[in-house]
This record gives structure tokens, sequence and C-alpha cells, in this order.
């Protein structure tokens, strides 16, 4: 197989992706350790590897040389980094995503050469700030300016606060807005 999606991990992230980029027709073989898992993806059609992903021999199996992109997933942070660090020695050029679990973990994937780091704790944050936002009738181009360059801050390490951030983006919030009603029941 050439030109091929890795995806390791097949759990509830994994699944999900693995599943939508078989529906465009996107070549797939997936990695995992669960055997119950691994049967069911073969009983479906699927090409899956029953192993772990950080181990260079099953990467040869999946053939990472030839792979056009891989999909880091597996809920090991240790595992993930081992992951990556033997697919991008095999094949320095390899398109990868990989969730992590903090930020300091994704800095350090993106200094390994990880293309795409997704924080999965602060995308649920920006999701529930962005309805939080348009519930209180802020413009809807200001949301998502915030919301960008929010998501650009927290993802490439400038640290200064997530306040900050906020008042240089988007100005004070009017929190003494006389149409908003604190007295309560």
């Amino acid at each position: 197989m050439y030109g091929h999606a890795i995806v390791c991990g097949l759990g509830r992230v994994g699944h999900l992706v693995a599943e939508e980029l078989t529906e465009h027709k996107v070549p797939i073989i997936g990695i995992d350790l669960d055997p119950y898992v691994v049967a069911e993806w073969k009983n479906s059609g699927h090409q899956v590897i029953h192993g772990s992903s950080d181990s260079e021999t099953v990467l040869d199996v999946a053939r990472v040389k030839h792979a056009r992109l891989m999909v880091i997933s597996v809920g090991d942070p240790i595992a993930a980094w081992l992951t990556a660090q033997h697919a991008l020695r095999i094949a320095p050029d390899l398109d990868i995503v990989a969730r992590v679990h903090w930020r300091d973990e994704g800095e350090r994937f993106q200094e390994l050469g990880v293309q795409e780091v997704v924080w999965p704790q602060m995308e649920a944050g920006l999701e529930i700030l962005r309805h939080s936002l348009y519930r209180f009738h802020t413009d809807p181009s200001e949301i998502e300016n915030l919301v960008a360059n929010l998501r650009d801050h927290l993802s490439f390490g400038e640290s200064d606060g997530l306040e900050a951030m906020i008042e240089r983006e988007s100005g004070d919030v009017p929190i003494d807005d006389p149409e908003l009603d604190h007295s309560g029941p």
C-alpha cells in the first residue's frame, strides 16, 4: 500500500477518524492493541494490525515509509511519543497529527517534527467559550477571531494567560451591563 493513512489507536477518537477517512475513500491501515477492536475492524473489511504503534516492527508492517499521513490517537502519552519518534526516524517527511493531553506535551511533539497537534481539553474550552459568547450576543466575527487567536496562542507556546489574551483580543467584557440581570431568581 502506498499513499495511505495509518491510524494508531482505534478507540473513540481513532475510530471516528478511521471511519470518516474510509468514507472519503482514503486507504487506511489501523493499529490497535485491543484484540476485540482488531477483530471487529478485520470483520468489517479494514486492514488492521494487532500490536503497539510504538514498535518499529509494527510500523514497518504498516508500511510507514510509504504512508502519506499518520494519526496518533493512542491514550498512552509515552506510547504516542515513541510512535511519533519511531515513525519520523523511518519516514522523516511523514505528515503526523497527534492527540496530546497537556500543553507542554504538544510543544514537545511539535519540536520533534509532528505537524499537527490536537489538545482536546483546549478544543473543548474554546467551544464552550464560543457558545458562551454567542449566548451573550457577542458579534460572531469577533467570536471567531477570538477563538482562532486563542487557538494559535494556546497551541504555540505563548503563556501570558488566557485572561490577558481575551483582554487583548476583545477588550473588557461589560460585567455591569444593565441588560444582564444579576439579581438571581
